[in-house]
């Protein structure tokens, strides 16, 4: 909790750069470079959606850092992935390179609560030439299920290859 990660270089990873579980809380990453990683480069939260708000991975902010190069290992994987968790933001990040998806939001496949699944915003953030992973590329910008209070707004998305998408609702 209250952790900020501020100009630092991730980079040669087996798989993912960071992984916040259960109960991570008010976390802060900013201007860092993540590349040649074995799977993404941030995952916040589960699929799961957790019993209690203590559990539950929630406000993680991901501003001004760059993302390029992975699925090196594990293929796949998005850059920034959020599953049941609520009132993080991700803005402002430049992603290129192999990534099944730049962004993936939410992890909600009723429609039946709880949903941990809310008040995410994805914006201003650069998202091209994706699509050199392996298994090609499905989006810039997923979001899966139910999300209320969720906001996608004002991200620049060019040439994404491989027959995928810019933003998959």
């Amino acid at each position: 909790r209250d952790i900020v990660f501020r100009r630092c270089e991730f980079a040669h990873t087996g798989g993912w750069a960071m992984d916040w579980q259960i109960g991570c809380k008010d976390i802060r990453i900013e201007h860092s470079q993540f590349h040649d990683l074995g799977a993404g480069g941030i995952r916040v939260g589960s699929p799961k959606i957790v019993p209690t708000d203590a559990e539950e991975t929630s406000r993680v902010t991901i501003t001004d850092c760059h993302l390029h190069d992975g699925d090196q290992v594990y293929l796949g994987a998005p850059a920034i992935w959020v599953g049941q968790s609520s009132g993080n933001i991700i803005a402002h990040n430049e992603i290129h390179g192999a990534f099944q998806w730049a962004i993936s939001v939410g992890w909600n496949w009723g429609y039946v609560p709880p949903n941990r699944a809310r008040d995410n915003r994805v914006e201003f953030n650069h998202v091209h030439h994706l699509g050199a992973s392996a298994l090609g590329t499905h989006g810039a910008i997923y979001s899966l299920g139910v999300q209320p209070g969720s906001v996608i707004r004002n991200n620049h998305v060019h040439h994404i290859e491989g027959g995928g998408s810019g933003i998959v609702l």
